[in-house]
């Protein structure tokens, strides 16, 4: 029967499927809120790393671009070669480290790397000897992670200059490490540092077309270090780490749908390692999606879904591919019904930080962990 039924090609949009909504309306109304605190004069570097922090790095970038957003930051130089190859236009900058071999993509696709510590910084000058390339050189002022001390950052400069004139420092920055926290002591030491050192760099006749420190936590905090250029991420996508500024929208929602219904008895136990059991007749619904897609296993037993306009909590752990919800109370839901996961349904909604809150997770981390595989549909309006 199936062999007769079979045509070579499953036609997606005839079956019920996980996927997640991007809503680009949402995306230009937080540009528009990030360039109304920043100003309008400040270069924005949309964060687009691990695949724009779950949203799609090619689309987000591309819609980003329409917005005239003209800089971008990725971790890794292939991200950089996909934003390219997709027609991406401005400035792309390398965070993360860069194997040698892979220096010469950065010149053949115009990729900037974000210099960090003295073994790359010889590196690049040993590879680069004549081609014309930009770089941007990072100081640790307090992250302890990628990032020249001050004093050395002052001497490779001297060296870039003297020995390899061919290299252009386009950019300077910095990292924030808690600039989401209501205590601004360090962030104003390592504000105070990156000044310091800019203004000992000015002095040698070092001038920079980016100058950039602030994170999302620092625009929406911060608004004397913006410098000339800020580095949006999370906040492009609708979260705001402070919860002070309800006009930012999120971007992201998660859908997936009830693939069975049907009553266990009571004293049952549900799902793996028996850690929920039944007190009394109970009707439940396995929705088809779990821990490989991304949606995140720690949601085992606290979480609840939305269906038809009302959360239903989720029993037992959550599985590879699918979990249980109970559905005792409900009377309306039906097999193939959307479940919401992350979103809103009229008057109730389902939170990247309600989800953070129950479980300690960061927003960031539940968003990343979504599974590049699953279905992105991308709404303009």
């Amino acid at each position: 029967m199936l062999d007769s039924m079979y045509t070579g090609e499953i036609k997606d949009h005839l079956i019920p499927d996980n996927y997640i909504l991007v809503d680009f309306s949402h995306l230009k109304n937080n540009v528009n809120e990030v360039r109304k605190l920043a100003g309008t004069d400040k270069h924005i570097i949309a964060m687009v790393k691990s695949n724009a922090y779950g949203h799609g790095l090619i689309q987000v970038s591309t819609k980003l671009n329409e917005m005239g957003v003209h800089a971008f930051g990725v971790f890794t130089v292939k991200e950089g070669v996909d934003l390219r190859s997709a027609g991406i236009t401005g400035q792309i900058l390398i965070f993360g480290p860069i194997h040698p071999s892979l220096y010469a993509f950065l010149l053949h696709f115009n990729l900037t790397p974000v210099i960090g510590c003295i073994d790359e910084a010889n590196s690049i000058m040993d590879f680069f000897q004549e081609d014309q390339v930009s770089i941007h050189i990072k100081i640790d002022t307090g992250m302890s992670r990628i990032g020249f001390l001050p004093d050395s950052a002052i001497q490779i400069f001297e060296i870039f200059r003297k020995n390899r004139p061919n290299i252009t420092i386009d950019g300077i920055c910095t990292h924030f490490s808690d600039s989401s926290s209501p205590d601004r002591k360090f962030t104003d030491q390592q504000a105070n540092e990156f000044k310091h050192t800019l203004e000992i760099l000015e002095k040698k006749g070092f001038h920079f077309s980016y100058i950039h420190a602030a994170n999302s936590g620092a625009i929406l905090q911060y608004p004397e270090y913006l410098f000339n250029a800020i580095r949006p991420g999370i906040l492009l996508f609708g979260v705001d780490m402070l919860n002070k500024y309800p006009s930012f929208e999120p971007v992201l929602s998660l859908y997936s749908h009830v693939s069975m219904i049907k009553w266990i008895p009571k004293n049952a136990y549900v799902s793996y390692n028996r850690t929920y059991k039944t007190t009394k007749s109970t009707k439940i619904a396995i929705i088809p999606i779990g821990y490989a897609d991304g949606y995140m296993y720690d949601f085992s037993n606290i979480g609840t879904v939305l269906i038809n306009g009302n959360f239903y909590p989720i029993i037992g752990t959550i599985c590879m591919n699918q979990f249980v919800v109970d559905i005792t109370d409900s009377e309306n839901i039906c097999l193939f019904d959307r479940v919401i996961l992350i979103g809103k349904d009229n008057d109730k909604s389902i939170t990247l930080r309600s989800l953070s809150a129950l479980t300690n997770k960061l927003p960031y981390e539940i968003l990343c962990r979504l599974s590049e595989s699953m279905k992105r549909i991308y709404k303009n309006s």
